[in-house]
């Protein structure tokens, strides 16, 4: 009986030990998970697809971002424009003032002041010679004129810097860095007074 159970190891014929085997044998196992190559490509397309519900607000956000950068736009261009009004309301402010102040004028160099035109306005009166009724009015006239320049030009600055939507206490604060003088030459610019001009002359940005 020993012969022919060696005998049989060495045929390969014992059965139960054939039917062991099999049972770790890979060949007959298959995974589930395993796909085809059209079930893959297929796959792919629908993720590359976008949903048909998405695409009203794809829509609605690209309008947005369109809107949001005409706005910039928009506010650049008024920028600009304020910063203009501005420094040409500075220059009319400077120019009437050195021709309030000729003192002021005498004291600049050369240069600086070969760069300046400023018209007469008076005939020059002379310490020796009485001072005439028409000098007198001449005189007065332009100051008075000159004050009305400056006024005219201080508002046209501080509408255009309200126009900016500056705070009164940040353009109160620039009057004051640039050495304007207030309406009535005294004191300081404060928030108060520039809230009551804005008020009076540009109720529209106040």
């Amino acid at each position: 009986m020993m012969d022919d159970f060696l005998h049989n190891l060495r045929t390969g014929k014992n059965k139960p030990f054939d039917r062991n085997r099999k049972q770790f044998d890979n060949n007959g196992y298959k995974n589930p998970d395993r796909q085809g190559p059209n079930d893959n490509r297929r796959k792919d397309a629908f993720q590359r697809t976008p949903p048909v519900d998405h695409f009203p607000a794809i829509k609605i956000l690209l309008g947005d971002i369109t809107e949001g950068q005409r706005r910039l736009a928009d506010i650049d261009e008024r920028r600009a424009t304020a910063e203009e009004r501005i420094a040409s309301a500075l220059e009319r402010i400077a120019s009437s003032f050195f021709e309030k102040n000729p003192a002021v004028h005498a004291a600049e160099p050369e240069n600086d002041r070969d760069s300046r035109i400023i018209p007469e306005t008076a005939k020059p009166v002379h310490v020796s010679q009485p001072a005439t009724p028409d000098a007198i009015s001449g005189v007065e006239k332009t100051e008075g004129t000159a004050a009305e320049m400056d006024r005219k030009n201080v508002l046209e600055m501080i509408g255009a810097l309200r126009k900016e939507q500056t705070s009164y206490e940040k353009i109160a604060r620039t009057l004051e860095a640039r050495g304007i003088p207030t309406f009535s030459g005294k004191g300081a610019w404060h928030s108060q007074t520039v809230s009551k001009l804005c008020h009076q002359f540009y109720p529209s940005v106040s």
